[in-house]
Formats: structure tokens, sequence, C-alpha cells
């Protein structure tokens, strides 16, 4: 029995350590959202909490990365308010892309139109290479969903090959708009 209580508590603080967490305000954000996170089941991954002093300094905020063998995944929760941009979704989406994008050399930025998902009311995907002081990748690709009321939940994946699917890590919860 000693052993067994010895080894439980020997192995807690490695428990501790492998649980990956959310800062509170992104817990806050997600909650008020109705935003829930889509964890990778088939493969083993980092969840990464930017500092908040790293968060100002950056070229583009995001509330976590996903790091996944050698691929990431910036996922940034916008809130709608009565001022935020983002109730044009279609213009916060291009004001981003061009933030985003290297306007060097035969940059291209290519916009998809999507098959729009239950419980979204507009989304879309381009492909974009991204400015050196956001990524080290060659490629990037972002996923925008917007549902009315909630906000914008923004993918960016970075690669350095160009990929075709992509798993959402993050969505919105229920189909009803209540989250």
């Amino acid at each position: 029995m000693k052993f067994i209580l010895g080894l439980l508590i020997g192995l807690t603080p490695l428990t501790l350590i492998g649980q990956q967490e959310f800062a509170d305000e992104t817990i806050e954000k997600m909650e008020t959202m109705g935003v829930a996170f889509l964890e990778p089941l088939d493969t083993e991954y980092k969840l990464k909490i930017p500092k908040k002093k790293k968060r100002q300094d950056e070229l583009y905020g995001y509330d976590y990365s996903i790091h996944l063998d050698d691929r990431v995944v910036w996922v940034k929760l916008i809130e709608e308010t009565e001022t935020a941009l983002i109730r044009f979704p279609h213009l916060e989406f291009h004001r981003l892309l061009t933030h985003l994008s290297s306007n060097e050399g035969e940059s291209n930025i290519y916009i998809y139109d999507i098959p729009q998902e239950e419980g979204v009311d507009w989304m879309s995907e381009a492909r974009f290479t991204p400015k050196k002081k956001i990524s080290k990748y060659k490629y990037g690709t972002s996923k925008v969903y917007y549902r009315e009321g909630k906000g914008m939940i923004v993918l960016l994946y970075f690669d350095k090959e160009i990929q075709a699917r992509f798993t959402p890590y993050a969505g919105f919860v229920g189909n009803d708009g209540e989250g």
C-alpha cells in the first residue's frame, strides 16, 4: 500500500507538467464567445501560451499556439463588440491578410470560397506567404470562422509545405448561436 501511495505521489508532478492550461483571459474569451478547444487526437502536440510582454512586442498577437511536428498553428479569438470591425468579417479578413502577407517578390494571396459550416454565419480560407517577421515558415493558410454576436476565430497555419487539409483546433459550441 505504501508503495502504491508513494508511486502516486511521485508521478503527480509528471501529470501536472503534462497538463496544458490556457491563460485566464483566453478562458474568459472562450466562455464569452462560446468557443471550445478541439484537441488533436491523432497526433502529439504542444500547446503554448505567449507571455503578455511578448504579445505586445509581436507584429500579430494570438491567444495560443499549437505546435505539431514541423508545423505551428496560431489561434486568435476576437470578441464582437459594437465598435469591432469584425461586424464586417470579410473586411477584417482582408485587413488581416494584408497585415500578415509578404509583399516581397512574387508573393500572392489566394482567397477561397468554402462551404459554410453549420453554426457559423461566415467563413473563408486563404493561402499566403507570411512576412518573415511573422513566421519562419514558407507557407501560411488562414481559416476564419465568424458567428454574429459572438465573434471571430482566426486559425493561422504555418508550414514548410503547402497543406490541403486542416484540422480546426477551435470552434463555436452549439448550432443555435447560444454557445
